[in-house]
């Protein structure tokens, strides 16, 4: 039944005359495709080329109302036609040879003998002198030579006109050698120049301005199709593609397929780590969060810094992965108290990454830890706080360890 609907709204719709032009129109786009394929170096006999046409025709009949079924069906009603209609021209002419008059040998070879008579001529002998026509030699000069009462004759060769005729060839290969060199981006820029006013041309040709708008339209759909497969720009840093090392300054990509790896010391993304395998005693005066201060000792570093011996400066904006952990205890005898911990930022507390941890007592010793994405602006300071949520008492903090790592813009 769907088929049944499809053909009769092609009947209505596109006749045979339009089809045909639909049919021409796909055939040039799919040739223009083919080109910028090549000159892109893209095999056109691979999937990512098959993709590009099978998009490419699904953009054409889109426009012209159509999808591929109702293509594909009109295709069917229109060949049965076409096929009749040349198997009766191959009769016309059959029945037509078939009335000729087509000579015989015998009729030819009397034709071609009655031509010959007529236009070629006997030749006829006679006593006439012919000019003879003489190779022009070098010419012979010779000279008499008397030496010691000996007379002898010296014959050389004229070689001025042959000397002349090489001076002149080798002018004309000493002009080839100083030949301008080639200028490879000014021919691709001509070649690209031609590529566009032809393909306009030949789109002209078919007399159909709304496929040739439509048909022009596609070469920058192309081109972002290609655009998104070389995606870098700028002109320092590595980026490894598998055998080849590309120097590029940015690197925009909505995927990476493979594994990504660093080489060198210190490269990669910016992080940074500071740690502390002491005790650092921390004074409580109320609830207020107290940033937890010096001795610790900086770890490994990129792109950031360590300061002050108690924070990570993140040298650049970003989104950072953020992990701590540390051990608490009571710096002097009292009952149980609960305590907070978490992440400071530029010397305020963070509500993300929090953890909550009860001391018992004073020989009671507490490990917490946290983790927290958060978005910090360049040069901005990540340290570690703690907190006594019950009384003023005195904390002491011990094996401490604050990581950031950017993940993100």
């Amino acid at each position: 039944m769907l088929l049944e609907l499809i053909q009769q709204h092609i009947k209505n719709n596109m006749t045979d005359k339009e089809f045909k032009k639909t049919g021409r129109i796909l055939k040039e786009a799919y040739k223009e495709l083919e080109a910028d394929a090549l000159y892109r170096g893209v095999d056109i006999f691979g999937d990512e080329f098959k993709r590009m046409r099978d998009t490419l025709r699904g953009k054409i009949l889109g426009k012209l109302g159509f999808n591929l079924n109702e293509y594909r069906a009109a295709k069917e009603l229109v060949s049965p036609a076409s096929k009749v209609s040349v198997d009766e021209q191959i009769r016309e002419q059959e029945d037509r040879i078939g009335k000729l008059d087509i000579p015989t040998v015998e009729n030819i070879t009397a034709i071609a003998e009655d031509v010959a008579k007529r236009y070629i001529v006997e030749p006829v002998v006679t006593n006439q002198i012919v000019k003879e026509t003489v190779v022009r030699e070098p010419t012979v000069v010779k000279e008499t030579v008397i030496k010691e009462n000996h007379t002898t004759e010296r014959v050389e060769y004229d070689d001025r006109y042959i000397m002349g005729e090489l001076g002149s060839i080798q002018d004309r290969i000493d002009s080839l050698k100083n030949a301008d060199p080639l200028d490879v981006v000014k021919l691709k820029e001509e070649i690209k120049n031609d590529f566009e006013l032809f393909f306009e041309h030949n789109i002209n040709i078919l007399d159909m301005p709304d496929f040739r708008k439509l048909a022009m339209g596609l070469q920058g759909q192309i081109d972002d199709l290609f655009r998104e497969k070389v995606p870098y720009t700028g002109a320092t840093g590595n980026v490894d593609l598998g055998s080849n090392t590309l120097s590029v300054a940015k690197v925009s990509a909505h995927e990476v397929i493979g594994d990504l790896t660093f080489v060198g010391a210190g490269v990669g993304l910016p992080y940074g780590h500071i740690y502390n395998n002491g005790t650092i005693a921390v004074t409580i005066t109320d609830e207020t969060p107290v940033e937890i201060g010096d001795t610790f000792i900086t770890g490994v570093m990129n792109i950031c810094t360590f300061g002050s011996a108690h924070y990570i400066v993140a040298t650049k904006a970003g989104t950072y992965k953020i992990d701590w952990t540390m051990s608490i205890a009571q710096n002097s005898p009292s009952a149980q108290i609960q305590c907070e911990q978490g992440i400071m930022i530029g010397g305020t507390a963070s509500v993300i990454g929090r953890a909550h941890r009860t001391i018992a007592n004073s020989n009671d010793i507490g490990a917490s830890a946290g983790t927290a994405i958060l978005t910090l602006t360049a040069n901005q300071q990540v340290s570690l706080y703690v907190t006594n949520l019950t009384n003023t008492t005195n904390i002491d903090v011990e094996h401490a360890n604050l990581n950031i790592t950017m993940i993100g813009g």
